[in-house]
């Protein structure tokens, strides 16, 4: 096993001890625009990424933001995911949408130089983000452009994120799937996808000068998430002798279960 890859590219602040569980189900990448001066409105896009479903959709967005804001600009910010769910009676589920679409609160701290030339400023920071459920939640990191008045910014926000039914390649759901009905993973278009910024809010160039990082650290994630996605569903036919999922497992009998149902790390 890779073990640098296998902690997400971060071994000074992540451990692996068996290699077969990926710390996040998810990763995310997009932009937002707007602000004000004290609370203000924004809104953006988003390339999601699900690795519980082995699906991707693309979602718009739009909100209200306060705090300490004294600024209105543009945004970019890549992020990692958990809290994905996985449903066991489908194969090809399109449960991105139903875990993703709706309400989500969080907030950002970040900062940066107090005056640049033309009156434009800069700042880079981090956030923190939670469906109205609490299941879905993510960390992200950000850089902003545009005009503010102060080198610090500490916001609290508020979103309401709907799917774009015709952003990506497919049928009209808004939904990608990375598996076929067996439920074999496609690892190379997924990683690919990523990795190219496929689709991406934010673009390929950029998307590799500010996350470049973050991108390749999925790789981990990805090859670990789909050798459990195809391990459940392999032991799944062997059990009932169906390739395809006939319905849950009872959970008082059935030794399967849900096989992105782990600890946090």
């Amino acid at each position: 096993m890779n073990h640098w890859s296998y902690v997400e590219s971060n071994p000074v602040n992540l451990t692996d001890p068996t290699g077969h569980k990926p710390f996040s189900l998810g990763y995310v990448e997009g932009y937002s625009e707007g602000g004000g001066i004290g609370q203000g409105n924004f809104g953006g896009e988003e390339i999601v990424y699900d690795y519980a479903t082995m699906t991707r959709a693309r979602f718009k967005y739009s909100g209200t933001v306060g705090g300490i804001l004294t600024s209105v600009g543009w945004s970019v910010y890549v992020g990692g995911i958990i809290g994905f769910g996985y449903e066991l009676d489908k194969v090809q589920s399109t449960q991105i949408r139903s875990d993703y679409e709706g309400w989500s609160t969080g907030f950002y701290i970040g900062g940066g130089p107090k005056e640049l030339p033309h009156g434009i400023g800069v700042s880079v920071g981090g956030g923190y983000f939670q469906s109205q459920t609490s299941n879905v939640k993510g960390t992200f990191k950000y850089f902003s452009a545009g005009a503010g008045l102060v080198p610090l910014e500490i916001v609290g926000f508020e979103s309401d994120y709907i799917i774009d039914p015709q952003s990506l390649p497919g049928d009209d759901s808004g939904v990608e799937f990375y598996a076929d009905a067996s439920g074999r993973v496609n690892r190379g278009k997924l990683i690919s996808d990523i990795l190219t910024g496929d689709h991406s809010p934010i673009g390929n160039l950029f998307g590799i000068a500010f996350g470049g990082q973050h991108r390749f650290s999925q790789i981990g994630a990805v090859l670990v998430a789909a050798a459990a996605f195809e391990e459940f569903h392999h032991q799944y036919e062997l059990y009932y002798g169906c390739p395809r999922l006939i319905g849950p497992p009872d959970p008082h009998s059935d030794p399967l279960r849900d096989p992105f149902n782990i600890p946090l790390p």
